[in-house]
């Protein structure tokens, strides 16, 4: 007999069929019916079964300190950031958080987005590094930049002084644009958080925690992909 839930039923019909080709009998199957999760606290978002990422998202956004005041930014709308490392979870925490009302401002993208021709930031890089940095449309090539700062400690902070502040400006101004759309809360996300200290521009910061086996596992599937 095959003791299956109803989520696994298919992978029990597969395992059968096999058989079958092997020249074995099938299996009896007995489908166990999932338990509904009837938590009265129960969001849209979450699985209709009792789930451990039910809980986890229950727990998202639990405080493990009290937020401090920051007299330095405005009250609106509150900002959060949003930091981890590769592979963290930090997307799949901001999709979350855009579910329940928040905006999100992606760092990252607005790097990619300083990157364009005709913009400050492109001009400024050009004339730091050399118009070898600039592909045949006169946008940066990443991949030629990144090949002059990664062996170069210096030239990476010199890079980073360049880009940071051109960023988290413009990250600010898309926060201060989701709150007049009417946005309370808005998530900064950014691998570079800490380094670049922008949590200071922050009401609160968030740090995406995922235990080093468990990266050793999500890149050794990559890899095999």
């Amino acid at each position: 007999m095959i003791v299956v839930s109803e989520e696994t039923h298919q992978g029990a019909v597969k395992i059968n069929e096999k058989r079958i080709e092997n020249g074995l009998k099938p299996l009896d199957t007995h489908v166990i019916s999932l338990a509904q999760d009837m938590h009265p606290l129960k969001s849209e978002e979450e699985e209709q079964k009792v789930s451990s990422s039910n809980l986890r998202m229950r727990l998202l956004g639990t405080l493990l300190k009290p937020p401090k005041p920051n007299p330095n930014i405005p009250d609106w709308p509150y900002v959060i950031g949003l930091a981890g490392g590769i592979a963290s979870g930090k997307s799949s925490i901001a999709e979350k958080l855009i579910k329940k009302g928040a905006g999100l401002v992606n760092c990252d993208i607005i790097a990619h987005e300083l990157y364009k021709p005709g913009l400050p930031l492109n001009k400024t890089l050009a004339e730091a590094f050399g118009t070898r940095i600039l592909n045949s449309s006169g946008e940066i090539d990443r991949k030629i930049l990144g090949q002059i700062v990664f062996s170069n400690k210096d030239q990476l902070e010199k890079l980073n002084s360049l880009v940071w502040p051109a960023v988290i400006n413009e990250a600010e101004r898309q926060v201060r644009e989701l709150g007049d759309k009417g946005h309370t809360v808005v998530v900064i996300e950014a691998a570079v958080m800490v380094r670049a200290k922008w949590y200071t521009r922050c009401h609160q910061l968030w740090a995406v925690i995922i235990p080093p086996a468990e990266v050793s596992t999500i890149t050794s599937k990559n890899d095999e992909m």
